[in-house]
């Protein structure tokens, strides 16, 4: 991730994030935590890409990919473990 249009990027995500979640008076620093590669009819186990300490959230970056369909689930602490 040497590439400054990543970081600006991400930054700038975090900034939108944090608006629309109504918590942009709080000061929000992502931290690339991890890269995972998910083949097609893979799956992220939220167990898996939330085992960070210290942090509020998650936020995954779904790249571009010529592969069409599926769910996207949005997990928040009320929502029980399947």
């Amino acid at each position: 991730m040497n590439n400054p249009a990543w970081a600006t990027g991400v930054q700038t995500l975090a900034e939108l994030s944090s608006k629309r979640l109504g918590i942009d008076d709080t000061e929000m620093q992502p931290v690339l935590s991890k890269v995972m590669v998910v083949g097609a009819g893979g799956r992220l186990d939220k167990e898996r890409a939330t085992n960070i300490s210290r942090s509020m959230a998650t936020l995954v970056v779904t790249l571009p990919s010529e592969y069409v369909g599926g769910d996207y689930v949005v997990y928040d602490a009320e929502t029980p473990s399947d």
